[in-house]
């Protein structure tokens, strides 16, 4: 059966069907088909529900309510807030035409096309239920769910500074400038191919594209189409592959030329249905046909979903969905005091998606970013010389490479104003180079965990002698005051065992005082309640009343001021003594004792050892006192760090070579 459109007055009599009738906010009239004309205001706003058990709801329409007459009974109240009367006949709910010609001039009314983006209603069972409200729009469920979509914020800068440099990306002398307006019109581009090809809302699309400008546009392609970017590390294995594509199976992959080696290697990647490959179906300067509108999403609609390492085997899917997002750029916002029109020297792509939603221009550095330890420091150094960046967020590593290479040239990188580091530990001895190589900027140091990013902050000129000393006598490594959007929280440590849901007087009570020294738990908006199928969860999430709190697995404490202090990961506590142990204090002493770049403590076998860097020039001691730890052994070995920032110590290693 079909039905002809007509405008819009009132609905029409049609036996067996129930309709919904949402009256649109006044400043929608007129813009979507079925809305009200400009000069008609409604008296009252009437809605048809369905609450029974015969058929679901099958139709919507948008129309000018009025309430029906003699219509009576019970009041109840709907989950969107609109109050509920039964009709005085049941099974059967029509509405009349207006007696007012004013208020219904015209044509009686047209159904709602089910293409319409207003005509998927909830369906409900069939009990009709009138729902009037003298007077005024009521909100609507679920229409009054507001609609969030990331992409909205680049387009917003699109519109209001579409000149300025979005993205730099290249090597200096041929690289890459895309305007906010250039970048807008390749995010449209990238998203028509897609959405031809099939890519539609609610897919997972596996992005293997580095960091580049395609990674950009890929990411606010998919977003524009309400698709969840799924990512996961290559390095890994075959196996850790296997198991993201098991659990996720994706609709289609995006990557560079080079990734097709891997879905050739991969049986996993090779099943995936759709492929797509950037300077192939995908292409820069497409004069594609204009992308579908841009998909609603709500707060807890999936944007990125990366995988990380698992305690149990296997890896953690951590979801940001588009709210979680957004409460982190809110929290960056403050902590890395973001100004439009500022260009940032970015390493991190988190980071870099903060910078386009601010209006801060990105430049990508010329470097192979998945090994920050090990860049070429010459041109990076050369693009910053070009374009004077302001700011930076980067690991130490990085930034060390950098300083070593700008002291050895004996030319300081003076354009930089802000540089933020974090991701790995930040000893005094490394912002003490740091402050030698960028002597115009304020060195901050950031605390902050995939599921957790930021939790807390200090800039190095608010780190005492006194501070220092501590640190150099075993107290931890200062990080900072709590970020005012985290709510953080001492316990006692049992990393390793699951902790039961809490009831908040319980919670409160094992909250441990200052200077007690335990596992670091946090919540807030921008911090993940929960990882993909709940695998992890049970290790890594406590549940108190409303509120999930993560467990960073972090040891810390909170001195007298309220700032949190760090001792390393829980897993690698040891016993001396009859004493716990955090091996991280050490470590931070020992940098500062014998002027190295890192250290490292375990003890394999119930036998400490402290560690040196194979490159350390002097005479070893024979053993080595930190407050009240001695350690018996010093070795000079090369330590083992982590792949991602190389900067970390692998304790795993380090304990097999040990």
């Amino acid at each position: 059966m079909t039905f002809r459109r007509r405008p819009a007055r009132h609905p029409r009599r049609l036996h067996g069907q129930f309709f919904r009738q949402p009256a649109l906010q006044p400043h929608l009239r007129g813009h979507h088909s079925g809305a009200l004309p400009a000069a008609q205001t409604p008296a009252s706003a009437g809605v048809c529900l369905d609450r029974g058990a015969r058929g679901p709801l099958r139709r919507v329409l948008l129309c000018h309510p009025r309430p029906r007459p003699g219509a009576a009974g019970p009041t109840r109240r709907h989950v969107g807030g609109e109050v509920a009367r039964h009709p005085a006949r049941a099974g059967l709910c029509r509405t009349r035409p207006a007696a007012d010609p004013a208020r219904a001039p015209g044509r009686r009314g047209c159904r709602v096309s089910l293409r319409h983006p207003r005509a998927h209603a909830p369906r409900q069972p069939h009990q009709a239920l009138w729902q009037s409200r003298d007077g005024g729009v009521p909100h609507l469920h679920p229409f009054s769910t507001p609609a969030v979509n990331l992409v909205s914020l680049l387009y917003d800068r699109a519109a209001s500074i579409p000149d300025l440099p979005a993205i730099i990306d290249g090597r200096c002398g041929s690289e890459r400038t895309f305007d906010f307006r250039h970048l807008e019109r390749e995010i449209h581009a990238c998203a028509a191919r897609l959405h031809a090809a099939g890519v539609e809302k609610g897919a997972r699309v596996l992005v293997l594209v580095p960091m580049r400008a395609e990674l950009y546009i890929t990411l606010a392609a998919l977003w524009h189409l309400g698709v969840t970017a799924l990512f996961l590390d290559p390095s890994a294995g075959r196996h850790h592959i296997a198991q993201c594509c098991q659990r996720t199976r994706p609709d289609g992959v995006i990557g560079i030329p080079k990734a097709r080696l891997l879905w050739w290697f991969h049986c996993p990647l090779r099943r995936i249905p759709k492929k797509f490959v950037w300077g192939r179906q995908l292409r820069l300067h497409a004069g594609a046909a204009p992308p579908p509108p841009v998909a609603e999403t709500t707060d807890d609609h999936p944007a990125i979903l990366t995988f990380t390492s698992g305690s149990t085997g296997q890896p953690k899917g951590a979801v940001r969905t588009h709210g979680i997002l957004h409460a982190q750029y809110r929290a960056l916002r403050s902590a890395i005091a973001l100004e439009a029109g500022e260009i940032e020297l970015a390493t991190m792509p988190v980071i870099a998606l903060v910078n386009l939603a601010a209006g801060i221009t990105t430049l990508i550095p010329d470097a192979d970013l998945s090994r920050p330890g090990f860049i070429r420091p010459g041109p990076v150094l050369d693009q910053c010389r070009r374009f004077r960046p302001d700011r930076c967020v980067a690991s130490p590593a990085f930034l060390s490479r950098l300083a070593e290479s700008s002291a050895e040239a004996a030319t300081p990188l003076a354009s930089f104003r802000k540089i933020y580091t974090g991701g790995a530990p930040v000893f005094p001895r490394t912002l003490r180079r740091l402050e030698s190589a960028f002597p115009n900027a304020r060195l901050t140091i950031l605390y902050g965990s995939t599921e957790a990013e930021p939790i807390s902050h200090i800039h190095w000129s608010e780190v005492t002698a006194a501070d220092r000393d501590a640190i150099k006598s075993g107290a931890g490594l200062l990080v900072g005051p709590v970020a005012p959007e985290t709510s953080l929280q001492i316990i006692d440590d049992r990393w390793g065992q699951p902790i039961p849901a809490q009831t908040e007087a319980d919670w409160r009570a094992a909250r441990l005082p200052p200077g007690r020294i335990g596992e670091i738990v946090v919540a807030g908006e921008h911090v993940i309640p929960g990882y993909l199928d709940g695998i992890g969860d049970e290790e890594n999430k406590v549940r108190v009343g409303d509120t999930v709190w993560h467990r960073t697995g972090d040891a810390g404490t909170l001195d007298a001021e309220g700032r949190l202090w760090l001792l390393g990961r829980c897993a690698v506590r040891f016993e001396l003594e009859g004493r716990p142990v955090y091996p991280f204090a050490i470590e931070c002493a020992a940098v500062e004792t014998f002027d190295v770049p890192l250290a490292a403590c375990c003890a394999p076998g119930g036998r400490p050892h402290l560690v040196l860097p194979d490159t350390h020039p002097g005479p070893l001691p024979a053993d080595f006192t930190c407050g009240p730890h001695r350690i018996a052994s010093v070795r000079r070995l090369r330590i083992p760090l982590d792949k991602r920032h190389n900067a970390k110590v692998d304790y795993a290693r380090l304990q097999r070579l040990l």
